[in-house]
């Protein structure tokens, strides 16, 4: 084995496999795309308000995001990221910063310096990417590191393919390893936690092509996340680092799309039973329970087509959950359908959202049903436009001591220009 590795290293004879930019590969890209150059900037006010910053220039990249708003609670909520790309002949460097502040009852900030790499080897390509999270949390302080180097040997049959990622949160280091195999349009993956309860394996399958899509997920074991993936904002919920790992007994994942030209079918099914699963608790602080099953299944439908000068978009999504525990915020099933008609510079669009009845950390939530449409006129370069958020006028209680706002509107400019 050792001398094999040896003449993998030391010799490059064997054959270059077709360029792996044709290929459907399931993982980070592993070449440059090429970006236009644009420049997009825009703001909206009214009874909400906020704007947004958008500019590509060949290898650099700067976003940014603000809102303000009174929804079901005062929210402030803002994000941005700033990427360089740094191609060189057999080594691609992207550094990049990432922020976020989010301000309900809590306040929270988020600085994310991150280095992705890529070096092409004459007998393989190596992916690294660092990542920390550097949390401000009602002024404590918090820090996540995380790393993940991919070893793929691009000159061997089948491009064997390992995976070493590590998660480093309160003093303690969480390795997992993953060993895959490509096979034409036939993905392979087995993997598994180093530490604490050893072996705890997990498997994936996935066929593609540029029509279907098939994969099927097994795994058992400890999950570890870091807290910015669990992070949701949308939810009053309070997070800490570091946060109770989640524990699964079995879980299966089934995931199969198909695209139709301009019409796609998805439908994800997903079986878990939890040995320790987190939830909402008191005080909306997040609590471990145990022994919990669940069954998720989505639906997702969408439509894209052009006649003549008429443009049509359409997506809709539609959820089933079961639990044989009460999970506070999880409607039995949800449906959530947007739809965007243009006819020259006019755009009418609309998002209609379902919520079924639910329970939450002590009340009763009753269903929800909300409309927000907007519509937009461009010319040449700008685009105004009018929104409407909960056009429904819903004031019912979303979360425990939480109720929506009702009606509101706000108007903005858009500038785009591509160059």
């Amino acid at each position: 084995m050792i001398g094999l590795l040896l003449f993998l290293v030391s010799v490059d004879s064997l054959p270059p496999i077709p360029d792996l930019s044709q290929v459907i590969f399931p993982e980070p890209h592993l070449w440059l795309e090429p970006a236009e150059k644009s420049v997009e900037l825009g703001s909206y006010g009214g009874q909400y308000f906020g704007g947004l910053c958008d500019i590509v220039f060949k290898n650099f990249k700067l976003s940014a995001l603000y809102d303000q708003r009174e929804d079901w609670d005062s929210i402030i909520s803002a994000s941005g990221s700033l990427s360089y790309s740094i191609p060189l002949a057999h080594l691609f460097l992207k550094p990049s910063v990432n922020g976020l502040f989010h301000k309900r009852d809590d306040e929270y900030r988020l600085l994310c310096p991150n280095l992705d790499m890529a070096v092409n080897l004459p007998w393989a390509i190596i992916l690294a990417t660092t990542n920390a999270d550097l949390w401000q949390i009602n002024s404590l302080n918090y820090q996540e590191y995380t790393a993940a180097v991919n070893l793929i040997f691009d000159r061997v049959i089948y491009l064997p393919h390992f995976e070493i990622r590590g998660i480093y949160s309160g003093k303690k280091l969480e390795p997992n390893l993953t060993g895959k195999l490509h096979i034409s349009n036939l993905h392979l993956s087995v993997g598994s936690r180093l530490s604490q309860g050893f072996p705890s394996p997990t498997l994936n399958i996935q066929y593609l092509n540029p029509r279907l899509k098939v994969g099927a997920s097994f795994r058992t074991g400890p999950l570890i996340r870091t807290l910015k993936q669990k992070f949701d904002p949308a939810l009053p919920l309070q997070y800490r680092i570091s946060m109770p790992s989640e524990s699964l007994k079995t879980g299966i994942a089934l995931d199969l799309k198909l695209d139709l030209y301009h019409h796609s079918f998805q439908i994800i099914g997903s079986y878990n039973s939890w040995r320790e699963k987190l939830a909402p608790g008191q005080g909306f602080i997040i609590k471990t329970k145990g022994d919990v099953e669940e069954l998720n299944i989505c639906v997702t439908i969408k439509d894209d087509f052009t006649y003549r000068n008429m443009h049509f978009e359409n997506s809709l999504c539609v959820t089933y959950n079961w639990s044989d525990t009460i999970i506070a915020f999880v409607p039995r099933h949800t449906a959530c359908d947007t739809i965007s008609i243009g006819v020259g510079p006019i755009v009418i669009a609309a998002e209609a959202v379902h919520y079924a009845a639910r329970d939450g950390v002590v009340n009763d939530l009753a269903p929800l049903f909300m409309i927000n449409p907007s519509v937009a006129c461009r010319y040449k370069i700008f685009k105004v436009f009018l929104t409407v958020h909960n056009a429904t006028d819903e004031t019912e209680q979303i979360y425990d001591g939480y109720f929506l706002t009702g009606r509101q509107y706000a108007a903005g400019l858009v500038f785009s220009y591509a160059f």
